[in-house]
C-alpha cells in the first residue's frame, strides 16, 4: 500500500470543456458547427495550418447553419481562431479562452453528394501573408534625418562585402529603424538583427504583427554581422529564412494571449535551445501513472551527418493526449526514472529539439516530430 499521489502542473488549471476539444471563432463570433480535425505548428519551411470540418450533427435551423452558410462565414480571407476555455478562478469560476492557434482561412473544399456534404477548411498562420509580400527597392536615408524608398536600387546588404547601412535609425510610420545609407553618406555593416527588422518594419503595416524589440534581437544573435545578402525578388517569409540561416536561427508564429494587439507574433528561436519539455515512458510491469508516461509510439530514422543537414536523427513520437503546450523549438529531456527511449542520457554531445507538432482530434493524439544533431565542437 502506498500513499504516493501523483500530480502534474496541468492539472493547474480546470479545463471548461473536455481536454480533445477546442472551441471556433470566426471574426470572433463562436461557430459550434465548426469542429478541429487537425493543429500543425512548425518553422519553416512548413510552418502553423489547421483543418476545420463542418459538422452537420450541430446544424442549427434557428441560425440557418447549413454548409452554404457554413462557407459563406468562413470564406478565404476570414480570421479564424481556436482555443480551450479554461477556468482560471481562485474560489470561483472564471472562464478564460487559452489561444491554440490564430490565422486566416486559405483554402475551403466542398463536397456535395447523395448522402455526403463535406466542407474542409485550411487555415494558415501569418507565415501566409508575409510569403505574398515581395521584396524590392531600398529606403535610404535623405538629409535631414528623412528617409524616401527607390524602386531602382536592388535589396542587397552588404553588398559586395561593402556596409551600407545607415549610420542612423530614421523614423517611419512610427518606427525608428536602420535603413540603406544614401550616395555619398557614411555606412556601417548591417547586422543580422538590423535586417530582420529592416524586413518586418519595411513591409508590414504597423500593428499587424508582434515583433521583438531590436535590442532583444540584438542580444539574441550576439550582434553578429551580417554576410552579404541578395533578396531582391524574393517574398518577405523567404527573406526573413535567408537572413535567419546566417545566425543559425528559425522562426515560426505564435498566437498571442494578451489584449489589446496583434493576434500573431513572430518568435525566433535557436533549436534545441529553448524550454524544456519532458517525453517519458515507464518501465516495464510499473503501474502506469499519467504524469510519468506521456509516449505511446515510437519511430526512429538514423543517418550519417552531411554537408547539406547536420541532422543525424528523426524521431517520430505519438503521445496519447492532445497536449497543447508543445512548441517547435523546445528541447527534449528525459526525467531520471523514465527510460532513456530517446537516448539524451546516453548522449551528452547532442541536442534533441522538437521540429513539428500535430495535434491530431480525430485520433485524439499528438504527433512530434524530434530532430537530433551534434553539438558544435
Amino acid at each position: 500500500m502506498s500513499n504516493r499521489v501523483d500530480f502534474y502542473q496541468g492539472e493547474c488549471k480546470a479545463l471548461a470543456i473536455p481536454a480533445g476539444r477546442c472551441e471556433v471563432f470566426v471574426e470572433g463570433m463562436p461557430r459550434a458547427f465548426l469542429e478541429v480535425v487537425e493543429i500543425v505548428r512548425a518553422g519553416q519551411p512548413e510552418f502553423g495550418s489547421a483543418l476545420l470540418r463542418y459538422n452537420p450533427a450541430a446544424y442549427d435551423q434557428a441560425q440557418n447553419n447549413t454548409i452554404e452558410q457554413a462557407e459563406r462565414i468562413a470564406a478565404i480571407g476570414k480570421r479564424l481562431e481556436i482555443c480551450q476555455l479554461v477556468d482560471a478562478g481562485i474560489g470561483e469560476v472564471k472562464i478564460e479562452p487559452q489561444w491554440v492557434f490564430v490565422g486566416l482561412v486559405e483554402e475551403t473544399q466542398t463536397r456535395l453528394g447523395a448522402g455526403e456534404q463535406v466542407l474542409e477548411i485550411t487555415v494558415k498562420d501569418f507565415a501566409a501573408r508575409l510569403d505574398r509580400v515581395t521584396v524590392g527597392g531600398r529606403r535610404i536615408t535623405t538629409a535631414g534625418g528623412a528617409s524616401t524608398f527607390n524602386n531602382g536600387l536592388e535589396a542587397v546588404f552588404n553588398e559586395d562585402g561593402q556596409p551600407n547601412a545607415s549610420k542612423e535609425q530614421v523614423q517611419h510610420d512610427g518606427r525608428s529603424y536602420t535603413v540603406f545609407a544614401g550616395e555619398g553618406q557614411e555606412a556601417k555593416y548591417w547586422s543580422v538583427a538590423e535586417v530582420l527588422i529592416y524586413l518586418l518594419s519595411e513591409y508590414l503595416p504597423f500593428g499587424q504583427l508582434q515583433v521583438p524589440p531590436a535590442a532583444y534581437l540584438e542580444a539574441f544573435t550576439s550582434e553578429k554581422a551580417a554576410d552579404e545578402l541578395d533578396i531582391e525578388g524574393k517574398s518577405v517569409l523567404d527573406a526573413l529564412g535567408n537572413c535567419c540561416e546566417q545566425a543559425e536561427l528559425n522562426f515560426c508564429f505564435r498566437p498571442r494571449q494578451q489584449e489589446p494587439g496583434p493576434d500573431e507574433k513572430i518568435v525566433f528561436y535557436q533549436p534545441g535551445e529553448g524550454p524544456s519539455v519532458e517525453l517519458n515512458l515507464q518501465y516495464a510491469g510499473e503501474q502506469l501513472s499519467i504524469s510519468r508516461t506521456n509516449v505511446c509510439e515510437l519511430e526512429s530514422e538514423k543517418q550519417n551527418e552531411s554537408a547539406e543537414s547536420e541532422v543525424i536523427e528523426t524521431i517520430d513520437v505519438k503521445t496519447p493526449i492532445i497536449a497543447t503546450h508543445y512548441e517547435v523549438g523546445n528541447r527534449v529531456i528525459t526525467s531520471p526514472d523514465s527510460k532513456d527511449i530517446l537516448g539524451v542520457r546516453r548522449d551528452n554531445r547532442s541536442i534533441f529539439w522538437i521540429d513539428r507538432v500535430r495535434m491530431d482530434f480525430e485520433k485524439q493524439c499528438t504527433d512530434l516530430r524530434i530532430l537530433r544533431k551534434s553539438r558544435v565542437q
